[in-house]
């Protein structure tokens, strides 16, 4: 007997949606506010921007200074704006941000060269997102007092930190001196485990999550299936056909003739004795 099809499609949709809902990580908010973990020898500036600075501030961030700038051609400075948008941050969503910043930082007259991106998973598996370039803001240009060249450029790495939290997303855009990058990389990167309010945003089920539960739930509905009809199969074998009112009444006539049959004979049976 061939098997029923409605459990094994029941099984294949199942699996394929509840499974991965069932097994794959979840959203988790922080609970609390985001605080940056601010690097020790930072403090917060109220400062003007010079001219020679390429990060303006931001009216509703909060800018911090290395506090003793003394021997630092280029001062390191961090930058903490909030956004309400629940910005990605898994490598292929960084590619495709990386990707807008150096026309968007053309605009400002920084030329902005990518160096590396990437998700980092802090042990409470928050995810955060990482953007680093090179960037030189060539300084002479339009400035005729200052001498053209190299020499009048300025050469920093601009670092972003991409932090969800429950209330959106916190970026923090750090520039230090490419002279200064492995002193300072280790520093600022040490902040992401550090900092609070974090939020665990995952990313969706790949699908080949989805086509691997669906395709268990498809093996074990035709197993369920299998069954069933093997089941109705050793039924149908085994109980009697059920009769109809005419094979009834056809029964009934046969055991009354086959009696009156008896009854003759019995009947003869003495009359010869």
């Amino acid at each position: 007997m061939r098997a029923p099809l409605w459990p094994i499609a029941l099984g294949a949709i199942a699996f394929g949606f509840l499974g991965p809902l069932a097994t794959a990580p979840h959203d988790k908010k922080a609970g609390a506010p985001f605080a940056w973990d601010v690097p020790e020898g930072f403090s917060e500036s109220h400062a003007e921007i010079s001219m020679l600075d390429p990060t303006p501030k931001h009216e509703e961030g909060t800018l911090y200074r290395l506090t003793d700038a003394a021997g630092h051609s280029f001062v390191p400075r961090a930058q903490l704006t909030h956004s309400a948008n629940e910005t990605p941050v898994e490598e292929t969503d960084l590619a495709q941000i990386a990707a807008g910043l150096p026309e968007t930082f053309a605009k400002a007259g920084v030329d902005w060269v990518p160096r590396r991106h990437e998700t980092r998973v802090r042990p409470d598996g928050a995810r955060v997102g990482l953007i680093e370039g090179e960037c030189t803001r060539r300084v002479s240009e339009g400035l005729p007092f200052l001498t053209k060249g190299v020499a009048a450029d300025v050469h920093f790495r601009k670092l972003q930190l991409v932090f969800p939290d429950d209330a959106g997303t916190s970026i923090v855009t750090i520039d230090y001196g490419s002279d200064e990058a492995t002193k300072w990389e280790p520093i600022f990167e040490a902040t992401i485990a550090r900092s609070k309010g974090v939020a665990t945003r995952v990313p969706p089920a790949p699908a080949w999550m989805y086509g691997a539960w669906g395709a268990g739930g498809l093996v074990l509905g035709w197993l369920g299936a299998s069954l069933l009809g093997s089941r109705a199969a050793a039924n149908g074998k085994t109980a009697p056909a059920p009769k109809s009112k005419k094979d009834e009444q056809d029964a009934k006539r046969i055991h009354e003739e086959v009696d009156d049959d008896e009854e003759e004979e019995e009947e003869e049976a003495e009359k010869r004795a």
